[in-house]
């Protein structure tokens, strides 16, 4: 888990949920100092990564 707003989103979605077994990692999650690798650029780069599509027929491409 990644914080209390997450337990608690589990907690109110899920039926006999037991919270004791979540573990909380805290943020961020990944917090490793990466290789890069491409060269640096002056150009801007945008990661677009949607996590809801599918989960709604208005949304499901």
């Amino acid at each position: 888990m990644a914080g209390e707003a997450a337990v608690q989103r589990y907690l109110a979605g899920l039926l006999e949920f037991d919270a004791g077994r979540l573990v909380r990692i805290g943020r961020p999650q990944l917090d490793l100092r990466r290789t890069p690798l491409l060269a640096p650029s002056s150009r801007r780069t945008v990661l677009y990564a949607p996590t809801w599509e599918g989960d709604a027929e208005y949304n499901d491409y």
